[in-house]
């Protein structure tokens, strides 16, 4: 007969978001949702939402929009990157576009061409885009 050890410690994977790992050569385009943690090295064209952790490792891309609460770049990103909490960006890393984020690290070498917030981040709000207007406006 076994007997399993009782630690304390409760077998719920459903509280285990684990981690995602997008390998090289990989190109995934759309928009990117998980509740867990993700280490990317292939390329994402579109935009990513994660409660955790992006880690982009040097051959990472990302063209897009990205908010989550951590994230570590090594890679290559363009568009809005919004950080909740800490954003560490390496010494090989290249970003173009808007930085939001509480707390920054950037290592000597790292390329940041565009804006970059830091300080206490205000959760944006959903507005809806209406495409523009093309009709002619008629004058009286």
């Amino acid at each position: 007969m076994l007997r399993t050890k009782n630690t304390g410690k409760q077998d719920d994977t459903s509280n285990n978001k684990g981690i995602s790992v997008i390998a090289v050569g990989t190109v995934i385009e759309g928009e990117v949702t998980m509740p867990g943690d993700l280490r990317l090295d292939g390329t994402i064209l579109g935009n990513i939402n994660s409660d955790a952790k992006v880690m982009m490792g040097e051959q990472g891309k990302i063209k897009g929009n990205v908010s989550t609460r951590s994230s570590g770049i090594k890679g290559e990103f363009e568009g809005e990157l919004r950080v909740s909490e800490k954003l560490h960006i390496h010494s090989s890393a290249r970003i173009e576009g808007t930085i939001h984020t509480k707390t920054l690290i950037v290592e000597n070498g790292a390329q940041i061409i565009g804006n970059c917030n830091v300080g206490t981040i205000q959760p944006t709000a959903s507005a809806e885009i209406s495409e523009p207007d093309t009709q002619p406006k008629q004058e009286d």
